[in-house]
């Protein structure tokens, strides 16, 4: 399976303020996708924490499909040498997950 996302390793960066950048790696200027922080005055310190654990996610995106991609070729390799039964429910959850980042 070929994957069309940027091919390196993204980051997290905050840029003016409120905004939480994520980019690919040795090239800041050009942004993957960017974060608000919706500050209310009243929870900023759940929301700040919460935009920023998005935001990690978002940079984290490629490496856990590359490990999710391994994994799967793993488990159908397992499968096949030992013929044990995978869990069904797990192999379609992983499809999924697959699907959904790559289609």
């Amino acid at each position: 399976m070929k994957t069309q996302h940027t091919k390196v390793n993204w980051e997290m960066a905050y840029t003016h303020g409120q905004i939480l950048k994520v980019y690919s790696e040795n090239n800041y200027e050009r942004s993957i996708c960017t974060v608000t922080i919706p500050l209310d005055g009243k929870n900023n310190g759940e929301i700040i924490r919460k935009s920023e654990a998005n935001a990690k996610l978002i940079a984290a995106a490629p490496e856990l499909l590359d490990v999710l991609l391994q994994a799967r070729t793993e488990l159908l390799h397992i499968n096949a040498d030992c013929n044990i039964n995978l869990d069904q429910q797990v192999m379609t959850a992983i499809e999924q997950a697959i699907k959904k980042a790559t289609e």
